[in-house]
């Protein structure tokens, strides 16, 4: 395991302490803007592609695809999708990678193929999460993108029209928040929640 890894794992703050015992990994994830400019090797984004895979899946279709990149043309172009606010710390990130749903059915014995999935981007959220926490226990951060061009993305992508763009994420080693602007450089911690009681209701 990578120093890195150690040094993630170590991340306790006051804003993330847990009201019951869990596995420490939920409670030391968290999504940072400020990564090193070094490529995510492929073996440990292929370890986060098996974590993945291994996601709970609605009839076990399995709707999610990972797009991956991390340097040359491709990770330029992949760039240019990302929001213009975002790029100002994401374009550091060793890797950027596209998370896609396929929202239809397609062959199954179950449904006609062309039958919306309603549990497909459920699915595909899962699998993510597995993926990012896979990272997290080797040491590499991972942040959630909303803010990009969809259609852009979908068009470089080349996807099918049952399929959808859900989010970018960028993947990378943490840096040393002081090379990020100052706006956001003030923002460079951990974030709370809201506690258990007013997201739960047991009868």
């Amino acid at each position: 395991m990578r120093a890195d890894a150690q040094a993630v794992q170590a991340v306790v703050v006051p804003a993330r302490q847990p009201e019951r015992d869990v596995l420490p990994l939920f409670v030391q994830r968290w999504s940072p803007r400020a990564f090193r400019p070094e490529p995510v090797p492929r073996a440990v984004l292929e370890s986060m592609v098996e974590a993945a895979r291994w996601a709970p899946s609605s009839i076990n279709l399995q709707p999610w695809r990972f797009h991956i990149t991390t340097t040359g043309a491709t990770r330029r172009l992949w760039d240019s999708a990302v929001g213009e606010r975002n790029r100002t710390w994401s374009d550091q990130a060793g890797a950027l990678v596209w998370v896609v749903a396929r929202t239809a059915f397609g062959p199954n014995p179950f449904h006609p193929p062309e039958t919306p999935n309603r549990h497909a981007l459920f699915d595909t959220g899962m699998a993510a999460i597995q993926f990012v926490l896979e990272g997290e226990r080797r040491g590499v951060r991972s942040h959630f993108l909303g803010g990009v061009d969809y259609q852009a993305a979908r068009e470089m992508l080349g996807l099918a029209p049952d399929e959808e763009v859900v989010c970018a994420i960028v993947v990378g080693y943490p840096a040393d928040p002081a090379a990020l602007p100052e706006p956001l450089r003030l923002r460079e911690a951990p974030s709370g929640r809201k506690p258990a009681a007013e997201i739960s209701r047991f009868a």
